[in-house]
């Protein structure tokens, strides 16, 4: 818990997005790290980390806009739609969905306004290990 709000806090001024929709395609340069964040209108306002060990996503919304927060992954390398985890408007803690992935395999990551656009697109998408 401590290191996932360190490495949020280190990496809020490191972030930046653009909106993607339907089917997964190959980011052009995705960083290789667990974990992205928004920091468009409110620093640090929403993200998602995944724990491989558990195949844990914790998604976090701290920007009360009333608007819902999602994250979303796919596997590296499959051109199929997004699978997406939504949460509460607003919801006041980290929200955890546990998903049994498969092993070995890369995926991307990236989290979402449920309104995204020009001014507050997605989160950059990052690749992880499962």
């Amino acid at each position: 818990m401590i290191r996932r709000t360190l490495v949020r806090t280190l990496g809020a001024a490191a972030m930046t997005g653009a909106a993607v929709m339907g089917l997964a395609a190959a980011p052009a340069a995705a960083a290789v790290q667990n974990w992205t964040q928004l920091n468009y209108s409110f620093p640090n306002e929403a993200g998602v980390s995944y724990e491989a060990v558990t195949d844990s996503f914790e998604i976090w919304d701290n920007n009360r806009d009333n608007l819902q927060v999602y994250a979303q992954w796919n596997y590296k390398g499959i051109s199929d739609s997004w699978t997406t985890y939504w949460v509460p408007a607003d919801y006041p803690y980290s929200y955890t969905v546990d998903r049994d992935l498969t092993e070995g395999r890369v995926i991307y990551l990236r989290v979402c306004k449920s309104v995204p656009n020009a001014a507050d697109p997605c989160s950059t998408t990052v690749e992880t290990g499962t």
